[in-house]
Parts: C-alpha cells; structure tokens; sequence
C-alpha cells in the first residue's frame, strides 16, 4: 500500500517524575516480543478508528518580525482506501481559515465518499493538497497526527531499525520508550520508497508493553543525520464514547523556507464521532 504522507510535529515537554531509588524496574521485553505487541495493538487500532471523524483546531505561530499567526478549522477522519484490503487515508478537509469560512466544503465531503470509485483516491489527495495551502509556509508534511501509528504497521517494521528504550514513569508503570530509526541501507536495499519521506527520519513511542498500547509519538524529519526539518508529537488519551485512545494534542515545527524562521504549530481534537455515508447519498454527518 502507498504511505500517505504524513505531517510531522514537535516539542512537548514532560516532567519526569521522580521513583524511589528503591523501586524495582520491570523486566525489559525483548524487541521481538515488543514489536509484536505493537502490531497486533495497531492492526486492530485501526480497523476501530476507521470512519471517526474529529474536530482538529490548528493554531500555526512564525516567529519574527512581525509573528504571523495561522488558525485553522478542520475535520480529520480515517477512511479505507476504495478497493483497497487493509489500506487507509487520513483526510483533512479545512473548514475555516482565521475565522472565515472554506466555501464549498460540506459538497467536497459528499462527493468524495457517497460514491467511492478508482478515483476517490486522487480526488482525496487533491483535496489534501489544497488545505495545505492554508498552512503557513514550508509545512513538510508535519501535519498527521497518525504518522507513526501508520509506519508501526508490521508490513513496515521491517524497513525500520528498533531499540527498546528505558521506561518511561511519567505515563504510569510498565510503559517503555521504543525507538525507531529509518537506516538508509535497509531502503536501498530494497528500492522502496523511505517511509519517513527522507532518509534518517527518526521517532519515538511510548508503548505500553504488557498490551502494545501506544501512548504517545514523536517523528522527526531529517536531511540527514543532523538536521532537522519537521518534528512532531502526539498524545492518546481515551474516548469515553468510543471506548479507545484517540489523538488529543499534536505539537508540530518546521521551518518557513522563505524567511528560514521557525513556526510552531499546536492541534487540538476533539468531538470524535462516526461517519456515515447513506445509501440514498445523505451525508450523516453528526453536528460539530
């Protein structure tokens, strides 16, 4: 299946908190067995949070003189991919861009999804492309707060190169820090295309090791060992209706190539609902 391409973000600060020099650290899993659960966890991770659509609220700040601000309105859901098995697409659809509306958008909806053909593929990618117009510039793909969710999937793993980290206390006992590399070796090997969008790409996920729960995720673009050109970070929290973790807080950076000033995004998500498509070609779609 093509990777979507995902948007990247950055920045959360944690407090660690502090553990008795006494405390016993639980036994480290190995990364096999790790891995693992991480996949069972994502494969049916997915199949649930298909069709949810969320309010995503995008505040976007260029730092300089003067600061450009950006504000952004959106929905964002998980569709299967039209005649695909197992294959899915995040879609962003802007709403409101600094408080004014995005016209057209509610017809956009229901034309891509009452009658999903070939080409709803494309049609959706178009769309995608005309939000990011609405991100301040030099966005680099960090804006999907599933990036690392999808390149987790055991069809990517083993493109990818892992080390079991430390635990990670702040998020409770029993969670581990699991890191993720891209090698450029393992990519030329295989002539694939890099699932980080650039080689080097690097990331960071916060695994509940008794379940493959993931409660956090970092992404970093790279141009190559150093330097970095978008970096992302989101957080899971449950859903009391849906009964599962969803994205709630995506911090995101990049770089304005124009000015080579920094922008610093935060998203928001709330309103998680599902979305149905009729078979007389009614949108049903639940009030915001």
């Amino acid at each position: 299946m093509p990777l979507i391409r995902f948007l990247v973000a950055t920045g959360l600060a944690m407090t660690v908190l502090s553990v008795p020099a006494g405390a016993q650290k639980a036994e480290k899993p190995s990364e096999k067995e790790l891995l693992g659960r991480v996949a069972s966890y994502v494969a049916a991770y997915i199949s649930q949070l298909i069709d949810i659509v969320a309010e995503e609220t995008f505040e976007q700040r260029r730092q300089g003189n003067p600061v450009v601000t950006r504000r952004l309105l959106s929905d964002i859901l998980l569709v299967n991919k039209p005649g695909g098995v197992n294959e899915w697409l995040v879609f962003r659809d802007v709403a409101a861009v600094d408080g004014a509306a995005v016209p057209d958008k509610a017809q956009r909806l229901l034309d891509l999804f009452v009658s999903p053909t070939g080409g709803t593929v494309e049609q959706a990618s178009r769309i995608a492309r005309d939000g990011e117009r609405f991100h301040l510039p030099g966005v680099v793909g960090t804006t999907n707060p599933l990036f690392m969710i999808a390149i987790l999937q055991e069809q990517y793993q083993k493109r990818l190169g892992f080390d079991v980290g430390d635990e990670a206390p702040e998020f409770g006992p029993g969670v581990r820090i699991l890191h993720v590399e891209e090698v450029s070796s393992v990519n030329r090997r295989t002539r694939e295309a890099p699932l980080f969008a650039l080689y080097g790409g690097r990331g960071r996920a916060w695994v509940e090791v008794a379940t493959g729960r993931i409660l956090q995720t970092e992404a970093r673009l790279l141009t190559g060992r150093v330097a970095v050109t978008g970096t992302a970070i989101t957080t899971f929290e449950p859903d009391a209706r849906l009964r599962l973790l969803v994205p709630v807080t995506m911090q995101t950076t990049w770089q304005d190539p124009s000015t080579l000033r920094n922008v610093k995004g935060m998203a928001i998500y709330s309103n998680y609902r599902r979305f149905d498509v009729k078979t007389n070609t009614a949108l049903d779609l639940p009030p915001r």
